[in-house]
């Protein structure tokens, strides 16, 4: 390549990746020049074979260069120096690589959460164990309220539950199966929207009033100001609720929420419409399915819950922190990442006792 070629395949070359985001893992894998030279006789290719040992060294130290200088992204190294059985290093590249990506997504959306997935499976088992001890005997001298929020289906009531029985607190449910309005509400919406609204408010309140009163710790399933910030409003977009209903309704959230004391933490579980479907599929309740919700329509809620964290303190409805959760990589059903929940939990409530 001369020169002037080169140049113009450089100036090529950045137009084409300037808008190329970086991959998530670079898997490299590295070899010694006899170790190459073995492998490119054995498979026989006749343009190879005189290729001179000068030229691999020359590329491995190319390699490593570009791997230190021009990756950006974390790069898994795998030896490929060994001699073993093709198929089992394959399997074992494969299982590597797998639990590496399992690890970054993870890390991703969960901070600290590397802490925890290094370790061995019962090394952090004990871990989680010694976690929900330590926020058990914090809730038992501490009474706090702590209400999850988060689209249908994606586990409030599983954490609520698993919070309420692991941590030896009092849960306070919304029961939907219980609820004669939200029946009537997904059989008609627009006559029944704004009526359930009003019922969710008195409801919650009361719950609310009830967890604070400093007779224990408690954890609730759902959170009073979703159903305004998310909601309402995606029912005033969809035409269930007229602009004075939404005002009327604004007024009355905020009035309430007020004269109650707020929450400690809210947790917010987030995940994708897809992941919240296909869940509310699995459980089967017939009201929710059989005329109930469609997919659409909790993806559109998907988007106003994007923005609650971040509205339910901006608006004026919550003074304390707010914990995200990332469901879609972190499972309410595995100990060790509920261990790793609880020790954030435990860290933001110690935290606002603080401040």
């Amino acid at each position: 390549m001369t020169e002037p070629e080169f140049i113009a395949y450089q100036r090529t070359f950045r137009l084409m990746t300037e808008h190329i985001r970086e991959p998530d893992l670079f898997v490299y894998f590295k070899a010694d020049v006899p170790t190459l030279q073995d492998r490119i006789r054995e498979r026989g290719r006749e343009s190879e074979l005189f290729i001179p040992a000068e030229y691999l060294q020359l590329l491995n130290n190319l390699y490593e260069d570009f791997i230190a200088n021009h990756v950006q992204c974390p790069v898994l190294v795998i030896d490929a120096d060994k001699a073993v059985d093709k198929m089992e290093f394959l399997r074992r590249t494969v299982n590597v690589i797998a639990d590496q990506i399992k690890s970054l997504e993870l890390r991703v959306s969960s901070p600290g959460i590397s802490e925890w997935v290094t370790l061995p499976q019962t090394e952090a088992t004990l871990k989680a164990i010694d976690v929900e001890r330590k926020l058990e005997s914090y809730l038992a001298k501490h009474p706090k309220l702590i209400t999850i929020a988060g689209n249908v289906g994606l586990g409030k009531s599983t954490l609520t539950a698993i919070m309420g029985r692991s941590l030896k607190i009092n849960t306070l449910y919304e029961r939907p199966e219980d609820n004669p309005l939200l029946e009537k509400f997904l059989a008609d919406k627009k006559t029944h929207c704004y009526e359930l609204q009003m019922h969710f408010l008195a409801m919650r309140a009361e719950q609310r009033r009830i967890a604070k009163q400093g007779v224990g710790s408690f954890v609730k399933d759902r959170s009073l100001p979703e159903d305004l910030l998310v909601f309402c409003n995606q029912f005033h977009a969809d035409g269930l609720l007229t602009d004075d209903e939404l005002d009327s309704l604004v007024t009355q959230f905020q009035t309430a929420n007020r004269r109650l004391p707020s929450a400690d933490l809210i947790i917010l579980l987030q995940g994708s419409p897809s992941l919240a479907w296909e869940r509310i599929q699995q459980r089967g309740r017939e009201m929710e399915i059989e005329g109930g919700w469609q997919f659409n329509e909790i993806k559109n809620l998907n988007r106003w819950y994007k923005k609650y964290g971040a509205n339910v303190v901006k608006l004026g409805f919550h003074n304390g922190p707010v914990l995200e959760i990332d469901v879609e990589k972190l499972d309410l059903t595995n100990r060790i990442h509920v261990g790793y929940i609880f020790e954030r939990v435990l860290k933001a409530l110690k935290m606002q006792d603080v401040n």
